[in-house]
């Protein structure tokens, strides 16, 4: 039950950070944006770990697992996603995002021989049935340039699959060893963000960070939304598939987009459809099946 509640609480906060984030890449970009909230999101991170452990623990084999898994979903996954979300917005990027606990699954079951049970099984299915029967309706691609809407999927779907492959690394870090979720976190994101440095001083983009951090509309946005993902959201994302099956935990991450709805609803403006109930009830039917698996 913990791994489930957390799964849910991670697509919550998720809900939140990706409206904040496609915010704050339209008005400065998103490699800018992607590296700064990983600063601050291991900044927060390791101030937490120190105030609740007093130091940080974990054997050789966890920390290269899941230093791989912060390079595979928040480098490469995260880096196309955020790209995706200044081409066509939260909306579109996060429905894409609705195949990681499909990729997740089938990565799962061939790597770390997990098998969802019957009721756990169609429980993703009607998830995730849920979620595209929902988006699908929207037809936001008519807001958008032909380049940038294929673009903007394309990069999307590589952000799933980092998403995914990043999951199913970091299982295997909790696997080798005894690790608590706050510790596997930190190493991801450090991780993570040494490796956006890394490319950002061999490409010359430094100075464009600098300047971001300068800007005061969107560094509040970045540092709020930091703590909803890199610190909360990826800290709960861990303690999900720490107590959860990966595919399970995937699948309750991915109602992030059915999450998004009220608040887009509220500060967006946008009408309820009788089809985004349907979905939405598709959705909790689906989340109930999981939790009873």
């Amino acid at each position: 039950m913990i791994g489930q509640m957390a799964g849910l609480a991670t697509a919550l906060l998720w809900s939140w950070t990706a409206l904040i984030f496609a915010s704050a890449s339209r008005r400065v970009g998103s490699f800018q944006v992607n590296i700064i909230r990983l600063l601050f999101g291991t900044t927060f991170l390791l101030s937490a770990g120190f105030i609740t452990h007093g130091h940080f623990k974990a054997d050789l084999n966890s920390i290269l697992f899941l230093s791989a898994s912060g390079f595979v979903g928040l480098v490469f996954g995260d880096g196309a996603l955020f790209k995706s979300l200044e081409l066509i917005g939260a909306r579109l990027s996060m429905l894409v995002m609705a195949i990681v606990p499909v990729l997740t699954a089938i990565g799962a079951f061939f790597i770390l021989g997990e098998v969802p049970t019957s009721a756990g099984f169609i429980g993703i299915l009607l998830t995730v049935g849920g979620i595209y029967y929902v988006l699908l309706g929207k037809g936001e691609q008519a807001a958008f340039e032909p380049r940038h809407y294929r673009r903007g999927i394309f990069l999307a779907f590589l952000g799933a699959v980092g998403q995914a492959g990043g999951l199913i690394i970091a299982k295997y870090g909790f696997v080798s060893a005894e690790l608590d979720a706050l510790t596997a976190t930190s190493i991801r994101l450090i991780t993570g963000l040494s490796g956006m440095l890394l490319y950002a001083l061999f490409s010359g983009r430094m100075q464009r960070v600098g300047q971001v951090i300068r800007d005061g509309k969107a560094l509040p946005l970045i540092i709020t939304g930091s703590v909803f993902g890199p610190f909360l959201g990826i800290w709960m994302s861990m303690i999900s598939i720490k107590y959860s099956q990966t595919g399970i935990s995937a699948a309750l991450m991915a109602t992030t987009p059915v999450m998004i709805i009220p608040f887009s609803i509220l500060f967006l403006k946008e009408k309820i459809t009788l089809r985004t109930i349907t979905g939405s009830l598709i959705t909790i039917g689906g989340v109930f099946l999981i939790f009873s698996a």
